[in-house]
């Protein structure tokens, strides 16, 4: 089922999502037990549903992209282009969906790593199926959207001002 769940005869619903295949034999086996001794169950994984990691903010190409290694935040950032010049590599936020869906982020810096300053990363962590990468705009960036605001869209868009040099 779309919500990762089993949905067998007399069973019931085993949820299945997250379980390895061993885990769900034993689910599956213990339950069948409950109804008629002597009968085993067997699951066999056909095919595993896709794993994504999504990359925003201030990247060449933000979006989804699939998981088919274990990846790393700094992995994920070359998978979406590399970052944008201005991004802010020391403040990166990284969302995560808990075992009871609740949302948790952390901030990490891997400005040393994707510098190559650093040999040894310590802050490059595992992103997890459905992690969120956010790359934010450092000061730089701020300050020209600041300028571009208050000058082009705003003083400038009411006053233009025109210059003539002979």
């Amino acid at each position: 089922m779309p919500d990762g769940g089993i949905a067998l005869p007399e069973i019931g619903v085993v949820h299945a999502q997250g379980l390895t295949v061993a885990h769900l034999d034993l689910e599956l086996n213990e339950r069948c037990r409950t109804i008629l001794e002597g009968i085993a169950v067997t699951p066999a994984l056909m095919q595993r549903a896709s794993l994504y990691v999504y990359v925003l903010g201030e990247v060449h190409q933000p979006g989804s992209f699939q998981l088919v290694a274990p990846t790393t935040v700094s992995q994920a950032i070359t998978m979406a282009g590399s970052w944008n010049n201005g991004a802010n590599l020391r403040n990166i936020i990284v969302l995560r969906r808990g075992e009871r869906w609740q949302l948790m982020g952390c901030k990490i810096n891997v400005n040393d790593i994707l510098s190559g300053q650093k040999v040894r990363p310590r802050n490059d962590i595992w992103v997890a199926d459905s992690d969120v990468i956010i790359l934010r705009k450092g000061n730089r960036l701020k300050t020209d959207d600041f300028i571009n605001l208050l000058f082009t869209l705003g003083i400038y868009s009411v006053f233009p001002a025109t210059f003539s040099f002979y």
